[in-house]
This record gives C-alpha cells, sequence and structure tokens, in this order.
C-alpha cells in the first residue's frame, strides 16, 4: 500500500514524526550502551519502556499518511509495518536475553532508517558516519586496504562533509564541524600510509567505531 498523500496534514505529521523518531533515537542509543556494557535484562526494559510505545504511536498517527519528508515515499506505508515488524523482533530477542540476536536485530533497526533516508535522498552526516563504519568493518585484516578502497574510503568521507548535519551533531554543529575534520584528518594520515597490516586497519576500525558511537549511531 503506497503513502497516502494528504499535503494539508503534512506538516502537523511532520511535527509527530519528528517527537517519535527523536525519543526512538534517545532509547536505541541507550538500549545499545547498556548491551555494550552487558546489562542484557536492562536494555530489555528500556526498550519496551520507550522505544516501543513511539514506535506503536508512529504506526498509529502515521501508518496511513507520510509526514511531509516523506510525502513521495510510496512505500511509506509498507514501511511503517516493517518497522513494526523490526521492533518486534527486536523486543522478542532482547526479552530472552540473546544478546548477539539482539545486537542483530537492533542493527536492522539502524538499517531501517539508513535506507528510508537514502531511498528518499536524503543524506545526513549520521548515516554517512554509520556507512563508513559498515564499511570498515568489513576490511579483512590483512591487505585488505586496496587502491579502490582506499578510494572508495575518501569518497565516502568526504560524503559526511557534504551531508546535512544529524543526530547529536546538531546539538552543537561547530563542535562538531571541528571533530569532523580532525577524525577527517586522522582517517587520511592512515590511509596515506596504505596500510595493509592488521594494527593499522584495526586502528582504523576502531577510530571509525568511536566517531560512530559519538555522532553516527543516531536514527536520524
Amino acid at each position: 500500500m503506497g503513502s497516502l498523500i494528504n499535503t494539508g496534514d503534512s506538516a502537523r505529521l511532520d511535527a509527530v514524526y519528528e517527537s517519535c523518531v527523536s525519543k526512538l533515537s534517545a532509547s536505541y542509543v541507550k538500549v545499545c550502551g547498556l548491551l555494550d556494557g552487558g546489562e542484557v535484562d536492562s536494555a530489555a526494559s528500556e526498550f519496551k519502556s520507550n522505544f516501543v510505545p513511539e514506535v506503536k504511536r508512529l504506526s498509529s498517527e502515521l501508518g496511513k499518511a507520510a509526514p511531509r519528508r516523506y510525502i513521495r515515499d510510496m512505500k511509506w506505508c509498507s514501511k511503517v509495518t516493517d518497522l513494526r515488524m523490526l521492533t518486534d523482533l527486536a523486543q522478542k530477542s532482547l526479552e530472552s536475553g540473546d544478546e548477539k540476536t539482539s545486537r542483530r536485530d537492533l542493527k536492522s533497526i539502524r538499517n531501517f532508517f539508513l535506507y528510508l533516508h537514502t531511498g528518499n535522498r536524503i543524506k545526513l552526516s549520521n548515516d554517512g558516519i554509520y556507512t563508513f563504519k559498515k564499511w570498515v568493518g568489513k576490511i579483512p585484516d590483512e591487505g585488505g586496504l586496496t587502491e579502490d578502497r582506499i578510494e572508495m574510503l575518501r569518497i565516502m568521507k568526504a560524503n559526511i562533509q557534504m551531508s546535512v548535519v544529524a543526530g547529536r551533531a546538531k546539538e552543537d554543529e561547530a563542535a562538531f564541524s571541528d571533530d569532523l575534520k580532525e577524525w577527517s584528518a586522522e582517517v587520511e594520515n592512515i590511509l596515506k600510509e596504505k596500510p595493509s597490516h592488521s594494527e593499522h586497519i584495526a586502528k582504523l576500525k576502531t577510530i571509525a567505531n568511536e566517531f560512530y558511537q559519538k555522532y553516527g549511531i543516531d536514527l536520524e
């Protein structure tokens, strides 16, 4: 079922969406942090108490009509259904205490928002950082940084700089700009060495993950 376009109501729906996604993002970050600390039960409780209700609210109020920013997304309604399904899966895995499956299901939720944005030609800084981190994570530890991969990483790094500032980066855009320049320079120093040893690639993965945790983990 496609998005039911109602331009007269889209501004109000945009405000509802903004409220929902802000709370979803805050809860998502907290859940991931609790999991990283080994607190699976607390992560499950946080997800149930704060994430799940906002998904239900989003589905109830926006399930049949898209907010203004997604007004042209003809698959909006089915995507809301997908989000509910992904939320149900994550809740079950968290409540079962299965940390590995929980991380996988939470990653699926993060990917949902990434593809929601990119599918609507919305380029956000947090998505660019997340994409960079995902791509770096797939590089083999030994001899993994070929010339093609180095060039791709430079392109992705440049894309972050050209994206709309989003997530926690919006709280202090000047600080984010400074941090981004410093991080970009650190990445470039590694790339210039054309590293093939595991220690260099491990360092690249570490700084990519640290920057993701600071500025890329937010859903929007």
